[in-house]
């Protein structure tokens, strides 16, 4: 009967699986959501896991895209895996634009450090270590409670940038939660670039008084920005 159709395609599907014919099951299972038009959202899940297990990672991402966008509209959160398979997709598909904007929409829903460093290593690959674009994107990782850096290098990085852009206290910061998270290790050259930033904090902090008397009577903009920099730092 046709109401007996999509059921009977789904054990065909599980019973392919089950003797590892790959193809046989993916051809089954997307004849059961065929016929199926309120298919559940870890259903569309299996289908997308099929693909991907069939190495058709086009389909894979499509039926992905869909099962989150349809939770989104049903007002509840996608799950944190269907983001994740989607990064393996889009590094597969070589779809760098597609998978910086997931990864973004993963962190926005599932903070964590891993993520974060993720989104910023793109950032840096696709802005050349853009300096201006980097310490925005370090500014977002570590200013999330639930977020930061993953690795030395990107504590490093960060405190470098923001000496080099002039916000001595963000280096501080940066390589103060690396040392707190214990990504960081606390102990010689990394002790001594602390200390060098702290020095630079200790300098601008000194000065500030007088750059802002300065720039309140200079018409140059640069002047302001250079003492609400201050001021963040």
């Amino acid at each position: 009967a046709p109401e007996q159709v999509g059921a009977l395609h789904q054990q065909l599907a599980a019973w392919y699986n089950s003797k590892k014919d790959n193809v046989k099951a993916l051809e089954h299972y997307q004849a059961f959501i065929d016929a199926t038009p309120d298919a559940e959202a870890k259903e569309i899940e299996t289908l997308a896991r099929l693909y991907l297990q069939n190495n058709r990672c086009e389909d894979a991402d499509r039926w992905l895209v869909r099962v989150i966008d349809n939770t989104r509209r049903a007002g509840k959160r996608p799950d944190e895996l269907w983001f994740q398979l989607r990064d393996r997709c889009l590094v597969e598909l070589k779809r760098d634009d597609d998978r910086l904007a997931n990864l973004e929409a993963l962190v926005a829903e599932y903070p964590s450090r891993d993520y974060y460093s993720r989104v910023v290593a793109l950032y840096r690959a696709r802005s050349g270590d853009d300096k201006v674009v980097m310490l925005n994107a370090f500014r977002v990782a570590v200013s999330d409670p639930l977020g930061g850096l993953g690795t030395v290098g990107s504590y490093l990085a960060y405190a470098d940038v923001a000496l080099v852009m002039g916000s001595p206290g963000e280096a501080v910061r940066a390589l103060e939660r690396g040392m707190r998270e214990d990504i960081v290790p606390d102990a010689g050259s990394n002790q001594a670039a602390l200390q060098e930033a702290r020095a630079a904090l200790a300098a601008d902090s000194r000065n500030l008084a007088a750059d802002a008397a300065a720039a309140a009577k200079s018409a140059k903009g640069e002047d302001e920005v250079k003492v609400g920099l201050g001021d963040l730092s």
